[in-house]
């Protein structure tokens, strides 16, 4: 089910594609998928930044970088670090704690 709904966000409207990305981030992190929720959170950046809402884009890309590192996913880490589209510098790894279920999270604020 959450992959339908990754895949449904890419062709909604962008309010749209972001609903359906955080209820497939919902099921990622309840089966415990953080791979799933690595890829879904970088796609969650594009319609936040879409909207004008640099704000969550760049916190959501954060959080997407902290989980590529945490596996290893260098190649994404750079892809995410070095696009233009970005919002340019800043995007950093740091350590911190991870969203959980139910901890907040910058794409619900």
């Amino acid at each position: 089910m959450a992959d339908v709904l990754d895949s449904l966000a890419h062709i909604a409207h962008h309010t749209d594609a972001i609903e359906h990305h955080r209820e497939a981030l919902v099921l990622y992190r309840e089966s415990g998928n953080t791979y799933l929720e690595a890829d879904t959170l970088e796609h969650l950046g594009h319609p936040h930044r879409e909207t004008g809402d640099s704000g969550k884009a760049r916190a959501v890309w954060q959080l997407t970088l902290d989980l590529f590192r945490a596996q290893g996913r260098f190649a994404e880490v750079n892809a995410v670090e070095t696009a233009p589209a970005r919002l340019g510098s800043g995007l950093r790894s740091r350590s911190g704690p991870r969203c959980g279920k139910l901890d907040p999270c910058p794409w619900n604020q």
